[in-house]
């Protein structure tokens, strides 16, 4: 059985908190069973010095219902520091953890739970590597030894990297290990992508309200927003063109002049223009 918590390749503190995921039919917990946590930690155990996939599939389920209890607390402190540390307001990613202090004192124990500490391993012509070791259950140990890494994490300047995702929906954290990087996962950031194209779309055909779109468009005393052809009924011609009438495009108009309130007729003897041409009566 696959775990149904995403795995971004995250450290292993930001992987637990990842158990908390979304889609657009709700929050889910990856851990809401025994199950689910063998799933998990058969997941993340070749990740791990201080367990295997065999050392998780040999556990009781009693046993994987204690290891949940564990994990459960210490993904819920982990992601309350995360809330601090990001200034995540995002509601729908608050989980059962209480206040700052806490979730610290829930860290802190997790990780003194069960003794392990490292070990440096150097054969002749090979380079030396630092390893883990542990007294008691394997998967317990590795527990601890992921809020020992927690506290690293939170701890050192890593933090200023932890980001919340703003995709939409989303209830994930995840490293910004790259200075583009915005999102948890390129779907959160084709999702955004695309929930700021539609709101823009939105707004770009919505129509004003009529009044304002009277107040801009329309002079005083005209009761059609689209100019007509006297006694047809059909749009003016000119209004076809992108520009709007001019009283001297009707064949049957007489010569006039700008007013403030709009065109009159020009008096007898005026100049006018009649296709380009000056003509003076």
């Amino acid at each position: 059985m696959d775990t149904s918590a995403p795995l971004l390749g995250e450290p292993l503190p930001v992987e637990l908190m990842n158990t908390v995921w979304a889609d657009r039919d709700g929050v889910y917990d990856a851990l809401i069973d025994a199950a689910g946590t063998r799933a998990w930690l058969q997941a993340v155990a070749p990740r791990t010095d201080l367990m295997t996939p065999d050392d998780v599939a040999a556990l009781p389920s009693s046993a994987l219902e204690q290891l949940g209890g564990r994990l459960t607390d210490l993904r819920d402190a982990l992601r309350r520091l995360a809330a601090e540390a990001t200034e995540d307001t995002r509601t729908a990613a608050t989980t059962g953890a209480g206040d700052l202090q806490g979730a610290v004192a829930q860290l802190n124990r997790t990780a003194g739970d069960t003794p392990h500490w490292s070990a440096l391993s150097w054969t002749s012509g090979r380079q030396p590597s630092r390893h883990l070791r542990a007294e008691g259950e394997a998967a317990a140990a590795a527990i601890s030894a992921i809020a020992d890494e927690a506290i690293t994490l939170f701890s050192q300047d890593t933090r200023h990297q932890l980001r919340a995702c703003l995709g939409p929906g989303c209830v994930l954290y995840f490293l910004k290990n790259h200075p583009r990087r915005e999102w948890c996962s390129a779907g959160c950031g084709n999702r955004a992508r695309s929930a700021r194209h539609y709101q823009r779309h939105r707004r770009a055909t919505a129509e004003p309200p009529p009044d304002e779109y009277t107040a801009h468009h329309q002079p005083p005393g005209q009761t059609s927003i689209t100019p007509t052809t006297q006694g047809t009924g059909r749009p003016h011609p000119a209004s076809e063109h992108g520009r709007p009438p001019h009283p001297a495009d009707d064949p049957r108009s007489t010569p006039s002049r700008p007013t403030a309130l709009g065109w009159a007729p020009l008096p007898p003897g005026a100049a006018r223009r009649e296709r380009s041409v000056l003509v003076v009566p």
